[in-house]
């Protein structure tokens, strides 16, 4: 694989996606229409599109997984170049499929910009929105700027793909997007502020796009994944839990994630995957938020010596 300019697209044996047929309706994400035979002849040489932000690692790489078990092409955006280069050589070679890489900061408006071009030039099937990171940290612990790149990547970053692409995918009758929230995002906790308030923002500004969308054949979804098997907690200095299961507690694999993502129905704004994590949500809800509130300020850790930069 041949890497040149790491800001830019690095061009793969592509086609466009063109796979869904006219006058059917949308399949769930990740699920292909099967249209008439005759019609779907020009199209088998065109594997549908499945772009994911955040792929080198965790859910974003099992989504890259999921997708390409199902017959998809992939592009990778993300910003470590030998981690996406051995992720590239490993997806192709288990299964076959074509991938390309977009090596870049989606926080540079000038990458995201150049990214969004790609896409628009070859929209995807699939769109999964999981870039991101956690801090773990008390929130006057943490400079401003770092604040500020959360906020961007979680917030404002999937709001301009989603108004950039979104046209482009109802005027072709067909499209997916998922965007990864948290549970968190349902359940603050101390040293989980800014996290937790920019994950809520996905999870509420992507169910009233669904509703918007709601009569067209377009797919939207607000993930919420709970305790799942990723560096990412790894990367916080204050997490201490031992990651197995216990009581409530059940943790889950990457692939896990998005195939659960994937084989929800098209309605289904906001995916919860795992029964456990479900339950906790259901009861999050009944909780007084007088007897929550001081709970969680005692069960949480010390934050105040976490790592203050972006992982």
């Amino acid at each position: 694989m041949r890497l040149r300019n790491p800001r830019r697209l690095i061009a793969g044996p592509w086609v466009n996606p063109g796979h869904e047929r006219p006058g059917r309706t949308t399949p769930r994400p990740g699920k292909p229409a099967q249209g008439n035979p005759d019609q779907a002849k020009p199209d088998q040489a065109k594997p549908p599109l499945g772009c994911i932000t955040g792929a080198t690692s965790g859910i974003g790489l099992g989504f890259a997984r999921e997708l390409a078990r199902r017959g998809y092409r992939l592009l990778l955006c993300g910003r470590r170049r030998e981690i996406l280069e051995t992720r590239a050589r490993e997806l192709e070679g288990e299964f076959g499929t074509s991938v390309a890489l977009s090596l870049g900061d989606l926080t540079d408006p000038a990458y995201r910009r150049e990214l969004i071009r790609t896409m628009e030039a070859d929209l995807p099937s699939v769109l999964v929105l999981n870039a991101g990171f956690g801090t773990g940290s008390n929130f006057t612990q943490v400079p401003l700027e770092v604040h500020n790149t959360m906020l961007d990547l979680h917030s404002r970053v999937p709001m301009e793909i989603c108004r950039a692409l979104v046209p482009g995918m109802v005027a072709r009758g067909s499209g997916s997007i998922i965007a990864v929230s948290s549970l968190a995002s349902i359940s603050p906790m101390p040293g989980n502020g800014v996290y937790s308030g920019s994950k809520a923002f996905v999870n509420q500004f992507m169910r009233s796009l669904g509703m918007e969308l709601w009569d067209q054949p377009v797919v939207v979804q607000s993930l919420l994944p709970g305790f799942t098997y990723t560096d990412f907690h790894s990367r916080m200095e204050t997490w201490t839990m031992e990651r197995k299961n216990r009581g409530l507690i059940r943790w889950q694999t990457p692939d896990q994630v998005a195939k659960t993502s994937l084989n929800a129905p098209k309605h289904r704004l906001q995916v919860i995957p795992g029964w456990s994590n479900r339950l906790l949500f259901n009861l999050s809800r009944f909780i007084p938020q007088g007897i929550y509130h001081p709970l969680a300020a005692r069960a949480t850790p010390d934050t105040s010596q976490a790592a203050h930069k972006r992982p």
